[in-house]
């Protein structure tokens, strides 16, 4: 029977829940430009339309939750600054894909970076044109049926060499 694969408990093997991608995309802003508060972030945000300011504050509040900002209260707004560096971060990421995805085997990780001699997507193509055409009973098309051959259209020397279509 083969082995379960390990998978990382975020909270048992780091200090710190992994982001999401737009939550990674907030912490290199503030890595970049730290501290900012939720309309510098909003302002800062890469690309158009710009995000909704309550997006902004929910991301930056779940990454509080996560344990990979620090807030601080400066009048009515928070001041919020990353409390891991990125080098870290990237580090713990690549730890759970290679321990969720590949087995914490780094050669399966390797292999899946240099490619394989045969992807997979080819091996699934193959099957699919392996399997038997089906014939659908009269009237009904199957969804494996082939569609008819198409007839070429008349060219126009033909059609008016051809007198039945002049009645």
């Amino acid at each position: 029977m083969p082995r379960k694969p390990e998978k990382l408990k975020d909270r048992e093997n780091f200090p710190f829940r992994l982001p999401g991608r737009q939550e990674f995309q907030v912490l290199e802003l503030l890595w970049a430009h730290s501290p900012l508060t939720v309309t510098q972030v909003r302002e800062q945000w890469p690309g158009t339309p710009r995000l909704a300011y309550t997006t902004v504050m929910t991301m930056l509040a779940q990454l509080f939750r996560k344990g990979l900002v620090d807030r601080s209260k400066r009048g009515k707004a928070y001041l919020y600054v990353s409390r891991v560096g990125r080098e870290e971060l990237l580090q713990a990421i690549a730890q759970k894909v290679l321990a969720d995805f590949f087995r914490a085997d780094p050669d399966r990780f390797q292999q899946a970076l240099n490619g394989s001699p045969r992807p997979a997507s080819a091996s699934l193509e193959a099957a699919v044109d392996a399997r038997p055409i089906v014939q659908a009973p009269a009237g009904r098309a199957s969804r494996r049926s082939r569609p008819p051959a198409e007839t070429p259209a008349p060219s126009p020397e033909s059609i008016l060499e051809d007198e039945t279509y002049l009645l």
